[in-house]
C-alpha cells in the first residue's frame, strides 16, 4: 500500500504547529506536567515544560521572566507559542497575556487556575502567604494582582474549570474574555491528570474550541 503521507508532509505539518509552553502549579516542579508534555510530543507538538520557583518570586516576576524566554524562542524559531498553565501557572499566563500582549502568543489554555482573588484574610490559604509568595496576588481585594489584571485582547484563551476543586473555586477560575469554557467533574489535581482534560487541550490547541 502506498504511503499517503510523505515525510516532507509530515513534517510540513509540524512546523506549523506552535511552540507549547507548560506551566506547573504552586510548591510543584516540571515532573507534575510530564504526562501533559508527553502526550503533546506525541502529537508532533515541540513541548517546553517551563520551571519556576515559587517559593521566592511573585507572579508578576516570573511572568517577567517567562515573557523573556517566550519572545526570544519566538524571534529563534519564528514560530506562535502557546501557553498552557495549571493552577498557578495558568496565573502566570494570564498575567503574560494581559500586561504583555505577546502578539505571537496563538492560543493559550488555563486549567484549575486562580484568575478572579479570592484568598480573604484569616483564611488558611491567607497564612500559606508566608510560605509561597504568589498567594499575596490572589487576594480577594479590590487592589489584588487578579483583580487588577487587563483584559486579554490578542489570543484565544480557554478555561478548564474543576467543578469539585476544592483549592481553587469555580467563581476564582471563570475569565469572561474566555473563547470558551469547559467543566471537568474532577477535583483540583484530578482535573489537570484526567484523559478528558488531554483531550480538550489537544482540541483547544487546533481549533480554539473544546
Amino acid at each position: 500500500m502506498a504511503c499517503l503521507f510523505s515525510a516532507d508532509t509530515l513534517k510540513a505539518a509540524e512546523d506549523d504547529l506552535p511552540v507549547v509552553y507548560l506551566l506547573h502549579g504552586l510548591g510543584r516542579t516540571r515532573l507534575s506536567m510530564v504526562p501533559l508534555q508527553w502526550h503533546l510530543k506525541g502529537l508532533g507538538y515541540q513541548v517546553e515544560n517551563w520551571g519556576f520557583c515559587s517559593y521566592t518570586r511573585r507572579v508578576g516576576e516570573i511572568g517577567e521572566r517567562l515573557f523573556q524566554e517566550i519572545e526570544t524562542a519566538h524571534h529563534q524559531t519564528q514560530k506562535q507559542i502557546a501557553l498552557i498553565g495549571f493552577s498557578t501557572g495558568g496565573a502566570v499566563v494570564r498575567w503574560v497575556l494581559a500586561n504583555k500582549a505577546p502578539g505571537f502568543v496563538k492560543r493559550s489554555i488555563l486549567i484549575a487556575s486562580p484568575i478572579q482573588g479570592f484568598i480573604k484574610p484569616g483564611s488558611f490559604f491567607h497564612f500559606l502567604r508566608y510560605i509561597f509568595p504568589p498567594i499575596k496576588d490572589f487576594g480577594a481585594e479590590k487592589e489584588s494582582t487578579l483583580n487588577q489584571s487587563p483584559q486579554i485582547r490578542n489570543t484565544e484563551v480557554g478555561v478548564i474549570q474543576g467543578m469539585n476543586d476544592l483549592v481553587v473555586p469555580v467563581f476564582a477560575s471563570h475569565l469572561n474574555e474566555a473563547a470558551d469554557l469547559k467543566q471537568s467533574p474532577y477535583g483540583h489535581s484530578t482535573t489537570l491528570y484526567a484523559p478528558q482534560t488531554f483531550k480538550d487541550v489537544e482540541q483547544f490547541l487546533k481549533t480554539g474550541r473544546f
